[in-house]
C-alpha cells in the first residue's frame, strides 16, 4: 500500500485538545534525565568561548543570534540560588533536548505506522542516538537548536496529515525560530520542503507557492528576532556567510565520504544504514528518499566547515535529519526488530559519550589550582586540553589557556617572521596588563623544558633565563610554575 494513502487516513486530534498533561510529565522526565547524566567535559573551544560569555554576562553572538540570550536568560533568574555559568548551560541543553522529544513523540503518533503509534519507542530512538544525546548532556548549542528542529518536525507532521495555508505558516515560523538559534536551522525549512515533496505534497494540496509563504515567515522571524537582540536584520546572514568565506580556501571535495561516515554513518546509527537499505524497499522508500534529499542540503557546508581541518563534531550539524532516517526504520522494520536496533543504537550512543562522563583530570589537581585562584586570580596556561577543561568545569571564572591552541597562534604570526621569544612577550605582557601571573602547568612546563623544536629551544634555553624567572609551584595535586619578570623577583 502506497505510504501517502496510509497517511490520508490518520485522524488527529486538534491543537487544542492534546493532552498537555502528559506531554507536560513526559517533558520534565525526559529533562530530568539529560541533567542526570554527567558530563564532565566542554566541547572543545566552543564550549569554552561560551562558559566564559556567560560568566561575563555577555550575549552578543549574531552568528547563532538567540542562543546565548536563552542560556543567559537562565543564568539570570537562577543564578541568585547558586547556578553556575556552566550548569546554566547545561540546563539550557537539558530543556532543549527534553522539548524536542516531546516534539518528537508527537511527531510519531501522527506518523508513525500502527506498531508505533504510542510514538514513544521511535521518540525514544531519535533522542538515542549518538547526537542527540551527547548535546542533550553537553555545554553546546545543538542541545538547544534540538527544541526548534523538533518543534518543526511536530509542525510537518500535522501539515502533512491535513495541509493547509496556517499550518505551513507556522512550519516557516518555526523553522525561522530553530534558525535563530543555530544558523544551520535555515536548511532546515528546504528540509521539510523536498520531504514534502518526497511525500507527494503537490498532490496532496502543498502548493509551492504555500512554501513561498513559508520562506518569507522563516526570514521574518529570523530577521526580527536578530533585530530585537541587537544584531541588526542582516547580522545573522552576514556574519554566518563571512564565517563560511573564510573555509571557502580550505574547502576539500575529497573529505566528503570521510565527513559522511563520521557525522553520519556512524554516530546516526543503526537509522543512517536503515535509510540507506530503505531506499530499495517500497514502504519505506519515501522517508529514506526525504533523508538523502536532507543529507544532500546540509552536506555542502558541512564539508566546508569540518573536512579540511578533520573536526569530528559527532553529526551536530546533521541533527535536524534524524527524524527522517527513523520515519523510513519505522516504514522499513517490524516493531521487534526496531527494538533490538533501539537497544542496540543506545549502546553505541553510550559508548561514544561515555569517555566524557568521567572528570578530564585529577580532582586533586583542579583543588589545588583553587587554592592557588581563592588567593590571586592567575592565568593557567594548560599544556592538556583536559586540563582546561578539568578547571573550567569546576572553578568558575578561572582564565585557563590551552598552550597547543596558542602555539597555533604563533604559528600563524611566524610565517611573518615573528619570533616565538618575540610573540610570547607580548602575549605574556596582555595578563600582565590584566593583573593576571602567568602560571604554567607541569605538563606545559614539560613541553618547554623538553621540546626538540629548535624555536623552542631558542626561546626557553636562551630567551627565557635573560627576561623570566621560573618559579615551582606545588600545590595539593596541582604542580606548575609561576613565569615571573625579573624585576619583580623581590617583590613576590
Amino acid at each position: 500500500m502506497d505510504d501517502s494513502r496510509v497517511e490520508l487516513g490518520r485522524k488527529e486530534e486538534p491543537l487544542l485538545a492534546q493532552r498537555w498533561g502528559e506531554t507536560l510529565g513526559l517533558f520534565l522526565i525526559v529533562a530530568s534525565v539529560f541533567l542526570l547524566l554527567p558530563q564532565r567535559t566542554l566541547h572543545g573551544v566552543d564550549g569554552e568561548v561560551f562558559l566564559t560569555w556567560i560568566e561575563q554576562g555577555r550575549h552578543d553572538y549574531a552568528r547563532h543570534v538567540a542562543y546565548l540570550h536563552i542560556v543567559g536568560a537562565l543564568h539570570s533568574m537562577f543564578s541568585p540560588f547558586g547556578m553556575s555559568a556552566l550548569q546554566s548551560l547545561l540546563l539550557a541543553s537539558a530543556l532543549g533536548s527534553g522539548f524536542a522529544a516531546v516534539c518528537l513523540h508527537r511527531t510519531f503518533r501522527l506518523l508513525a505506522p500502527r506498531p508505533f503509534r504510542s510514538g514513544a519507542l521511535p521518540a525514544f530512538a531519535a533522542m538515542a542516538t549518538g547526537p542527540c544525546l551527547y548535546y542533550a548532556t553537553c555545554a553546546e548549542i545543538h542541545g538547544v537548536f534540538a527544541a526548534g528542529a523538533g518543534a518543526a518536525w511536530w509542525t510537518f507532521a500535522r501539515l502533512l496529515l491535513a495541509p493547509s495555508l496556517r499550518r505551513v505558516a507556522v512550519v516557516g515560523l518555526c523553522t525561522g525560530a530553530a534558525a535563530s538559534i543555530h544558523a544551520f536551522g535555515h536548511v532546515l525549512l528546504p528540509t521539510l520542503a523536498v520531504a514534502s515533496y518526497a511525500f507527494g505534497g503537490p498532490r496532496r494540496g502543498l502548493s509551492t507557492r504555500w512554501w513561498l509563504l513559508a520562506v518569507g515567515l522563516h526570514w521574518g522571524v529570523a530577521v526580527l528576532v536578530a533585530t530585537l537582540l541587537g544584531a541588526g536584520a542582516g547580522g545573522q546572514a552576514r556574519d554566518a556567510f563571512e564565517f563560511c568565506a573564510r573555509h571557502l580556501e580550505g574547502l576539500d571535495l575529497s573529505t566528503v565520504p570521510e565527513v559522511m561516515v563520521r557525522e553520519w554513518l556512524i554516530p546516526c546509527a543503526p537509522w543512517s544504514v536503515c535509510a540507506v537499505v530503505g531506499l530499495f524497499v517500497r514502504r519505506a522508500r519515501i522517508w529514506s528518499l526525504a533523508t538523502l534529499l536532507g543529507l544532500l542540503l546540509h552536506l555542502p557546508v558541512t564539508v566546508l566547515l569540518l573536512g579540511h581541518h578533520h573536526i569530528d563534531e559527532g553529526g551536530a550539524y546533521l541533527i535536524a535529519v534524524v527524524p527522517a532516517a527513523v520515519m523510513a526504520a519505522v516504514r522499513l522494520l517490524r516493531w521487534r526488530e526496531f527494538l533490538l536496533l533501539t537497544v542496540a543504537g543506545f549502546a553505541l550512543s553510550v559508548a561514544a559519550v561515555m569517555p566524557q562522563w568521567k572528570d578530564p583530570v585529577a580532582p586533586e589537581f583542579v583543588s589545588g589550582f583553587a587554592t592557588i585562584h581563592q588567593q590571586q586570580k592567575v592565568a593557567l596556561i594548560a599544556g592538556r586540553r583536559y586540563e582546561l577543561d578539568g578547571v573550567r568545569t569546576s572553578v568558575p571564572g578561572a582564565v585557563v589557556i590551552d598552550l597547543g591552541a596558542a602555539l597555533h597562534l604563533w604559528l600563524d604570526e611566524r610565517e611573518r617572521g615573528t619570533t616565538l621569544a618575540l610573540w610570547f612577550d607580548g602575549w605574556w605582557g596582555r595578563f600582565q596588563e590584566a593583573g593576571l601571573p602567568v602560571l604554567l602547568s607541569a605538563t606545559a612546563l614539560d613541553f618547554f623544558v623538553t621540546s626538540p623544536e629548535p624555536a623552542v629551544r631558542d626561546f626557553w634555553d636562551g630567551h627565557v633565563p635573560t627576561r623570566y624567572l621560573v618559579v615551582p609551584e606545588l600545590r595539593g595535586g596541582f604542580r606548575g610554575a609561576f613565569l615571573l619578570p625579573l624585576p619583580e623577583i623581590g617583590n613576590r
